[in-house]
């Protein structure tokens, strides 16, 4: 084959060898022997400049390795000693390795290679792979091209690979000795970003070149991967800086091969492999009517160090609110990893009638923190920190998971466990925020010490039966808590951090477990507990009336008389005093319990048993009079001028102590007792011809006590409490009712008079709360449907039929929760019921084709109150290289559109318009 034929023809498959001449009577091996002797014979005079320093290697295929003499240039190349030739200074500097499918032809006159069919070429940190190569010698030029398959449609393309630099093109070329190429229709990928261009140069890192460059013309690049991009951004010239930065001069923005007006002189777009500091381009925009036309989250990126970076971002808006945002992540592997994030705005807003605006200053901390369990064998440290004032998210958020949530809950730890000893410490600090009425309480610091289950009589080496002494163990604890209570809009004020309140807690128990009878299980317990305050308050009753007057009016509107009304028949003073002070409270009891079971059993048909197992248990529990001396923990005080002795009211001397009060309700010596009730059953079950359990009541619990040390009323309220899991464990019972033996008076309060005597009744109904709580998916319904148990490993069933497959798949995403709570009260001798709560919620995403999603955030609907609850929900729609969606809450009035490219770093690409809160909130008016 001559080196001028036609570069697209294919040589017939039949024909691979690592010399291909056209032969075809005589013997292979001898053809091979007399090319092997006239190459000898033709390169003698270059082998000084060429076969001693990294000749070109020729890789023999499979075909002729088996059947033929294969050159061992390598060899020759390994002991250059054997050839004593004097070396060019115009040869190669490292060999070349090439290979074809399907054949490769040498012209020797033209000192070229023609390599044809999944041609392959590499040449120290240079490959290429094309369906058609050119390999020119003498030149040190390397020539790629594609070729055509039997539609005439192009395969193979040139890929080069240098190593950052890879290209895609229709046509290569490229010289070893200057490392410069010239491409046609090349494609590369820097960084999630596809450059396309219709020429490019490319000059790889040399002695004359710092780094590799590329220079194109006519590019476009873009994030899109498809053959020909749905957008772009296009430019006459580039200039591409491998894993640094793209520049461009004017440019603009193309969707769909269509120009649009967004106009740029020139631009540089970093494509670093690495954390590089840098400008972050605003994310979102908009038009408010409120605040004016605004740029959210521009900001700067600073990577501090391996562990560490910092983005800085803020929102700024015409009409003079604005907001920042610190952000900080940190990562050290086998130690620690978390994340770092405080937000404050200032918000703007227009008051009809006023003409000095409203601002608001909402604040937010997150901190998360997590120790890698291999850091320390006893310490550890983690952080779960959420804080905002002002409802920060409820104010500038309007997804229904900020908008609903309820409360917030921070949390920082630190654990020391003390090796060879029963002792752990835990110091902490934590924080509970209530959204609605925007309640806070803050524990700044609290310090637990803890000591596990210990016996100190037990013998260190048992020998013989255990004592009963040795049975007895012994716990301790200890806490010292700092709690503010504030709310969130006074949170961060100087005023909140002065009113502290102090205090710690000891408590000290020992208990023991005795086996008697072989069936009973008795358990003496002793408890101790001690609190430490260092204020109080002391109480006097101030006389003193309170009078106020009262005007009363006629109908016209006028005056009719003003009168003298008291409010007031005295009051109670509150005396503050310091000074450290012990609470101490007590308490000592036994128990004793057992378990009954009852069993029936059925041979045949669907119930194959029922157990019940009965767990009853009686007690003795005593506990001193807190309200009396020695103790006087409360003082007995009027509140009333009207009020005898014996209506006095107790105050608590500790009231604002942060581990809440002794007992109140006087002396106890009271005994204990309880039954609880478990049914479980088994069951046939045809599917898999077994026999199953399950439980029918999870656990029905009735109890109440009997005080001797009362002067009356001495047996106390029976509860009754129970649940269960139904319908698969998709839905929750809970029940709990109260009965009391004694009977009510005429004003309904309880009198010392059994109930039976009255009604003939052995109980008085008090009060019945019963609760539902459903929560499921489409496939929990779907699997209750075709008996299918839950499927774990997510394998779809072969006897499930592609309709149902596809509609149970429609809706994998969505799930439907209910909640149903009632209460009966007993009014005017008839038990009344009433619905607390009834409602529903959905939320999940549901794709309506493959493109199209609904996306519900939340849409639920209120039985009680006749009203939906937050409805937030929205379309959207892949396209592919960009992402178009609405969402919309109807019940603030807001809502939002955008337009946006999905991949970074052109994801600032985005076309917003939404309305806000403030702004609905405006139109409302």
């Amino acid at each position: 084959m001559k080196a001028n034929q036609n570069k697209h023809l294919i040589p017939p498959k039949g024909l691979r060898s690592v010399l291909y001449y056209k032969y075809n009577s005589l013997n292979s091996r001898i053809w091979l022997f007399l090319v092997i002797f006239l190459l000898k014979a033709v390169f003698s005079p270059f082998l000084e400049a060429q076969v001693t320093d990294s000749t070109i290697l020729a890789q023999v295929s499979d075909s002729i390795v088996k059947d033929s003499v294969v050159i061992d240039s390598l060899a020759l190349i390994q002991k250059p000693d054997t050839l004593k030739y004097r070396i060019s200074p115009d040869s190669l500097d490292a060999p070349v390795f090439f290979d074809a499918r399907d054949s490769i032809e040498y012209d020797l006159q033209n000192k070229k290679i023609y390599l044809y069919g999944a041609a392959k070429v590499k040449y120290t940190t240079i490959s290429l792979e094309a369906g058609y190569i050119v390999l020119d010698w003498e030149k040190n030029i390397l020539t790629a091209d594609y070729v055509l398959d039997s539609l005439d449609k192009p395969i193979e393309k040139p890929k080069f690979a240098d190593g950052s630099q890879e290209f895609t093109a229709n046509k290569l070329r490229y010289n070893f000795k200057t490392k410069k190429g010239q491409i046609i229709d090349a494609r590369t990928f820097e960084n999630n970003l596809y450059v396309l261009s219709e020429k490019a140069k490319f000059f790889a890192q040399d002695s004359t070149h710092a780094r590799d460059y590329v220079f194109s013309q006519n590019a476009i690049f873009t994030t899109c991967d498809a053959e020909h991009p749905h957008y772009g951004i296009k430019s006459k010239k580039q200039k591409v800086v491998p894993n640094k930065l793209i520049v461009v001069g004017p440019s603009n923005l193309e969707i769909m091969d269509v120009p649009t007006p967004l106009f740029l002189p020139f631009g540089f777009f970093p494509i670093f492999e690495k954390r590089h500091a840098g400008l972050i381009f605003p994310q979102d925009f908009e038009n408010s009517p409120v605040f004016g036309f605004g740029l959210r989250n521009v900001g700067y990126y600073f990577p501090l160090g391996p562990n560490y970076d910092l983005k800085l971002t803020g929102d700024l808006y015409m009409k003079g609110s604005w907001g920042v945002q610190a952000a900080m992540r940190y990562k050290k592997r086998y130690k620690y990893t978390g994340e770092f994030t405080i937000s404050m705005s200032t918000l703007k807003t227009e008051v009809k009638g006023e003409l000095t605006p409203q601002i608001s200053r909402p604040k937010k901390i997150i901190w998360r923190h997590a120790q890698d369990n291999q850091a320390h064998p006893y310490n550890s440290f983690s952080a779960s920190v959420n804080i905002e004032s002002n409802k920060f998210e409820r104010t500038t958020l309007n997804r229904a998971d900020n908008v609903l949530k309820n409360s917030y809950e921070s949390r920082v730890t630190f654990r020391r466990k003390f090796p060879s000893s029963p002792f752990s410490m835990t110091a902490s600090l934590g924080h509970s925020q209530i959204i609605q009425t925007g309640a806070v309480v803050l524990n700044l610091p609290t310090l637990d010490i803890r000591m596990r289950q210990i016996y100190p009589f037990k013998r260190k080496q048992a020998l013989g039966k255990e004592r009963w002494y040795e049975k007895f163990s012994l716990t301790y604890s200890a806490q010292t808590k700092n709690t503010i209570r504030t709310s969130d809009s006074t949170l961060f004020d100087k005023s909140t951090w002065r009113d502290l309140n102090l205090g710690a807690k000891h408590n000290l128990g020992t208990s023991a477990s005795y086996r008697i009878l072989k069936y009973f299980n008795f358990s003496p317990t002793i408890n101790y507990q001690e609190l430490w305050y260092l204020k109080g308050d002391d109480y006097r009753f101030n006389d003193e009336l309170i009078i106020e007057p009262d005007t009363l009016f006629n109908s016209d509107g006028s005056v009719s008389d003003i009168r003298q009304d008291t409010v007031a028949f005295g009051s109670v003073d509150t005396i503050p005093f310091s000074g450290f002070k012990a609470i101490r409270t007590f308490n000592m009891g036994a128990s004793l319990n057992t378990k009954v079971f009852g069993t029936i059993r059925f041979r045949k048909g669907f119930l194959r048993g029922i157990r019940h197992t009965i767990s009853p248990s009686i007690g003795f529990n005593f506990t001193p009079d807190y309200t009396k001396s020695p103790f006087n923990y409360y003082q007995k005080i009027q509140t009333d001028t009207r009020q005898a002795p014996d209506e006095y009211a107790l105050q608590y001397r500790y009231a604002n102590g942060i581990y809440g009060r002794p007992p109140v309700h006087g002396k106890q010596m009271a005994i204990n007792y309880s039954l609880g009730h478990l049914f479980e059953a088994k069951y046939f079950a045809r599917k898999d011809s077994t026999v199953k359990r399950t439980r029918l009541f999870d656990n029905i619990n009735m109890g109440g006590s009997y005080n001797f040390a009362a002067d009356s009323m001495r047996w106390s309220k029976v509860s009754i409490s129970g649940g269960s899991k139904l319908f698969r464990k998709m839905t929750t019972f809970r029940m709990s009712a109260t009965f009391d033996p004694y009977a009510l008076s005429k004003e309904g309060k309880p009198i010392d008079q059994f109930y039976w005597n009255t009604n003939r009744k052995l109980l008085r109904f008090v009060r019945m709360n019963m609760s539902f709580s459903t929560s499921f998916s489409v496939q929990q319904i779907a699997d209750a449907l075709t008996g299918k148990k839950e499927d774990k490993s997510n394998k779809k069933s072969k006897n499930k039929s592609p309709q149902k497959e596809r509609l149970v798949d429609w809706f994998s995403g969505f799930r439907i929760s209910h909640n149903l709570t009632y209460e009966f009260l007993k009014e005017d001798d008839k038990v009344k019921g009433k619905i607390r709560t009834n409602s529903i919620n959905t939320r999940g995403r549901i794709p309506l084709t493959r493109n199209w999603k609904l996306n519900v955030g939340n849409i639920g609907y209120d039985f009680t109150r006749k009203r939906m609850t937050y409805p937030d929900f929205g379309f959207s729609r892949d396209l592919h290289c960009w992402n178009m969606g609405v969402n919309w809450q109807p019940q603030r009035g807001t809502y939002s559109f955008f337009l946006k490219v999905t991949s970074q770093p052109l994801d600032f690409l985005k076309l917003p318009y939404n309305r806000n809160q403030f702004d609905a909130q405006r139109v409302a008016f």
